[in-house]
């Protein structure tokens, strides 16, 4: 309750608008834990499960406003907000209906609407649906293209132990959430781009009709659903594999334990998501999910030693 938004003071003051407790959000979900240990004389396991389920919603936002504008990129403007009824700061962009393959396609597409002034197509780029109905294509017609909020999160643990070793796992994942490619923008044209930007482009009439042709200045792609993905995801946090030495072993050391591992931190991810990483971290709470290219979660090889006196 009372999150800050911004207020809506009358112009005649002159003034900014400050910042005002009139936001409310909702979540609502459940969460089910559940865990099984077992011994079978020298083999010994267990399994614990968490599932969280979710669904964020604006329950609230100050009735003198339409929405709170949240993140935005560079020459593109903002691509998240905040407002009645939707998930909190979900991406508000142009949605696309395909592919112009020719020049007819084009030109049936302005005889539909009646009236394109501000955008004039090609063949290559995407088909912009008229959201709003008024025959043209501007920041108007943006609407809700996504959402960093994931549906469901899962993280569960299983080890395994034989008479001195021990094996455990630790996996986590979320599922439902999706990511803002912002790694290709407007004012970087000569930036890299991840390769399926290359590779999945349209090139000629029957070639494609999901991604549009190399362009480095068109906004419209920048600001589409075309630049949003599904970041479910599922990685292996840790395998580690231990050895403990029995105490016959080590008591002439005046050990009471030792303990020897290796183990593969953030070695394994699972998932469709064609950036880099689909945690891509947020410096800002109105811009979960944009990814801006930040360093990945580096995967380790760590090796230890425990020992208690």
């Amino acid at each position: 309750k009372d999150l800050l938004t911004p207020s809506s003071p009358p112009l005649s003051t002159g003034f900014a608008a400050p910042y005002a407790n009139a936001g409310d959000v909702t979540n609502k979900g459940f969460e089910i834990e559940m865990g099984w240990r077992e011994s079978e004389h020298a083999f010994k396991y267990g399994i614990n499960l968490n599932l969280t389920t979710i669904k964020n919603e604006v329950t609230y936002l100050n009735p003198l406003l339409t929405r709170v504008d949240g993140a935005s990129i560079p020459v593109l403007g903002t691509v998240t907000s905040f407002e009645l009824g939707k998930p909190v700061w979900f991406y508000r962009g142009y949605k696309t209906d395909g592919i112009f393959q020719n020049q007819a396609q084009v030109d049936a597409y302005k005889s539909s609407l009646g009236k394109v002034t501000s955008w004039s197509p090609t063949p290559g780029e995407p088909i912009v649906v008229d959201t709003n109905g008024d025959g043209d294509i501007n920041d108007q017609d943006k609407t809700d293209i996504g959402s960093p909020q994931p549906d469901f999160m899962i993280a569960t643990t299983l080890d395994f132990a034989y008479k001195g070793f021990d094996l455990k796992f630790f996996l986590q994942g979320a599922f439902g959430g999706e990511n803002f490619m912002a790694l290709a923008r407007v004012d970087n044209p000569y930036s890299n781009r991840p390769s399926y930007f290359f590779d999945d482009r349209w090139t000629g009439e029957g070639s494609t009709n999901s991604f549009p042709k190399a362009s480095s200045k068109d906004p419209i792609i920048y600001s589409s659903d075309l630049m949003v993905q599904d970041a479910s995801y599922l990685k292996i946090r840790q395998i580690q594999l231990g050895y403990n030495f029995s105490p016959e072993l080590i008591k002439n050391a005046k050990m009471s334990s030792l303990r020897i591992y290796v183990s593969l931190d953030d070695y394994f991810t699972f998932t469709k998501y064609k950036g880099i990483d689909p945690e891509v971290g947020s410096f800002s709470n109105n811009s979960q999910g944009i990814d801006r290219g930040l360093y990945p979660t580096a995967a380790r090889l760590m090796t230890g030693l425990s020992v208690t006196f």
